[in-house]
C-alpha cells in the first residue's frame, strides 16, 4: 500500500524528537536537567514537535528554517513593542481590578473569541456558562500572541483579562539591559545525525533553554497575583504547550489547578506523554477531567504524563447536536483538518463527487473560511460539494465521516455516524481503528472503502458509541463538586 509523504514526515518528526532527547548539555543528558525540583525540558517538546520539527521536516534543511524564525525588520519590533504595551496595560489593569473585587476562580484558556456568548475560546464554553449562571467571580488568564490578532480579541471581549506573554516583557527588558545574562551552554548532539539535523538540534535546544530565565518572572509574577485576588481555583484548558507556568504558581499559591480536555490524544501529542524516564517532577495541573472512560485508558496506554489518580472521567465532549431526522446515505462528511495532508483531502474530495456522492466540507468555526479553503487545491465546482463551518448547516444527517484525525471524528463516533480513517495518507488517527471506533480507509480503493463503511450495522455503531461514551459525568455535576471542594460560593 503507497503511504503519503505525510505519513512518513509524522515518523520522521517523532524521530527527529528521540534523536533531541539523546542531546547532553555541558555533559548532562537533556532530560536529566532539573531545577528546584521539576524537569525542565519536557514542558517545551509539544510545542517543539508541532512547530520548530514540523517547519525543519518541511523545509529540509537548517538554514531554510533559521530564516522563519521570524522577522527582524524594525517596523515589525516597533510593532511588537507597541501591542506589547497594550497587553502589558491590560494586565496591570486586570490585576488591580481583581485585587480589589476578588476572584474566586480564575479561568486559563487561548486568546480567541470564538464563542460570541461569552466571547471565549468555544472548547471552554461549559466552565464559562457554569461560572456566568453561577455568578462565581472569575479572572481570566490567557495565552496569545501580540499582534493584530489580540487586539481584535481584546476589543470584541471588552473585559480585562491576564496576558501570559506580559511578563515576557519583562524578560525582554532584562535581556537588553544585561541584568538577565545570555543562555551559554555546549550542546553536543548524538551520531548518526546529518549535518542539518546535528545544526537544528543544538540550535532548538539552546533556543527554548534560553527561555528559561522568562519561565521564572512568569511564575512568581502568577503566583503573586492568584494570592492578590484569592483565587481558591484555577479551571484550565489542557493546552499542554502552555499550563506549565501556572501550574507551578498555583502549586506555589497553595491552590489546585483542573484542566478539562479539549481535544483527543495520540502518541503525537508529545506534550501530554512520558514515553521515556524524565529526570525530576513535570510541571502540570494537579487533575485532568477527560470525556469518558475510553480517554482515561488511552492516555494511561500511551503513558501520559498524568497518572491514573489524577485523570477523572467527567465532561461529555460537547453538547448534543440533534440531527436532522432525514439521513443521506450518499452523503459524506469530512473535517478540515489542521494537519492534514490537504491536496490528498482535495484528491478524496473529488473522487466521491465523481463517483456519485454529496461530499460536505467541515470547517472550523473559529478561523477564516478563505484562509482554510485556500489549502485545498482544485476543489470541485459542483452542486453535489458544499461547505460548512457548522452542524446546523446540515439538511440531513451524513452517511458516514471520514478524516485523518480530528476531534470531530470522535463526536461522529458519538451521534453515531460511521466513521473512515484514511490511513494511507497519515498514522495521527489509527488509533481509532485499533480501538475499534472507526473503519480503514485509503485513498487507492476510496470508493469501495465508503460504500462499506456506509452499510456498518446499527449494533456495531452502538456498540462504538458505548465503548466512547461510557462514564460520562455532566459538567454541571463536574465543576459544582469542584466548587464544593475549593469552597467556592456564587
Amino acid at each position: 500500500m503507497p503511504v503519503s509523504a505525510h505519513a512518513s514526515d509524522l515518523d520522521y518528526r517523532l524521530w527527529l524528537l528521540e534523536q533531541i532527547r539523546q542531546c547532553r548539555v555541558d555533559s548532562t543528558l537533556l532530560l536529566d536537567i532539573t531545577e528546584h525540583g521539576y524537569n525542565v525540558w519536557q514542558r517545551y517538546e509539544q510545542y517543539i514537535f508541532s512547530t520548530d520539527i514540523a517547519r525543519f521536516s518541511a523545509l529540509g534543511s537548517f538554514d531554510q528554517y533559521r530564516a522563519t524564525e521570524g522577522g527582524t525588520h524594525r517596523f515589525v519590533s516597533l510593532k511588537g513593542v507597541i501591542v506589547g504595551a497594550v497587553g502589558v496595560l491590560v494586565t496591570c489593569a486586570a490585576t488591580l481590578i481583581y485585587a480589589v473585587r476578588g476572584a474566586s476562580v480564575v479561568v486559563y484558556g487561548i486568546d480567541r473569541v470564538s464563542d460570541p456568548l461569552y466571547a471565549a475560546d468555544f472548547r471552554m464554553k461549559s466552565v464559562h456558562r457554569f461560572v456566568a449562571e453561577h455568578r462565581i467571580a472569575s479572572l481570566e488568564i490567557l495565552h496569545t500572541v501580540f499582534n493584530r490578532k489580540f487586539l481584535s480579541n481584546l476589543w470584541a471581549r471588552r473585559r480585562p483579562a491576564v496576558y501570559l506573554e506580559s511578563f515576557d516583557v519583562l524578560h525582554s527588558i532584562g535581556r537588553f539591559l544585561g541584568t538577565i545574562p545570555p543562555f551559554r551552554a555546549t550542546v553536543t548532539a548524538p551520531e548518526g545525525l546529518t549535518v542539518d539535523e546535528d545544526r537544528f538540534a543544538r540550535y532548538v535546544i539552546k533556543k527554548y533553554l534560553s527561555q528559561h530565565n522568562a519561565s521564572h518572572i512568569r511564575v512568581s509574577a502568577l503566583t503573586i497575583i492568584l494570592r492578590a485576588v484569592r483565587a481558591r481555583a484555577v479551571l484550565a484548558i489542557d493546552d499542554a504547550r502552555t499550563f506549565h507556568d501556572l501550574a507551578m504558581a498555583a502549586r506555589r499559591a497553595g491552590i489546585p489547578m483542573i484542566a478539562f480536555q479539549h481535544g483527543h490524544f495520540t502518541k503525537y501529542h508529545v506534550g501530554w506523554l512520558q514515553p521515556v524516564a524524565y529526570q525530576g517532577d513535570i510541571p502540570r495541573p494537579n487533575t485532568l477531567v477527560v470525556w469518558s472512560e475510553y480517554w482515561k485508558q488511552e492516555l494511561l496506554r500511551l503513558k501520559s504524563i498524568f497518572s491514573a489518580d489524577q485523570i477523572q472521567v467527567g465532561t461529555p465532549q460537547t453538547k448534543q447536536y440533534l440531527y436532522p431526522e432525514t439521513k443521506n446515505l450518499r452523503m459524506v462528511l469530512i473535517p478540515h483538518e489542521t494537519d492534514s495532508p490537504k491536496a490528498d483531502i482535495a484528491r478524496a474530495i473529488r473522487a466521491l463527487v465523481e463517483d456519485g456522492f454529496q461530499v460536505v466540507l467541515k470547517l472550523r468555526p473559529d478561523t477564516a473560511r478563505s484562509s482554510q479553503l485556500a489549502q485545498y487545491p482544485d476543489l470541485p465546482h459542483s452542486p453535489a460539494f458544499t461547505v460548512i463551518s457548522a452542524l446546523e448547516e446540515l439538511n440531513d444527517t451524513p452517511g458516514c465521516a471520514v478524516g485523518v484525525y480530528s476531534s470531530f471524528l470522535y463526536e461522529m463516533v458519538s451521534a453515531g455516524i460511521p466513521v473512515g480513517i484514511l490511513s494511507d495518507l497519515s498514522p495521527y488517527g489509527v488509533g481509532m481503528i485499533e480501538n475499534g471506533l472507526a473503519n480503514r480507509v485509503t485513498l487507492e480503493t476510496l470508493v469501495p472503502d465508503v460504500q462499506s463503511l456506509i452499510q456498518t450495522l446499527k449494533t456495531e455503531l452502538d456498540r462504538r458509541r458505548e465503548s466512547l461514551t461510557k462514564g460520562h459525568v455532566p459538567i454541571e455535576n463536574v465543576l459544582t463538586d469542584i466548587m464544593h471542594m475549593t469552597h467556592v460560593n456564587g
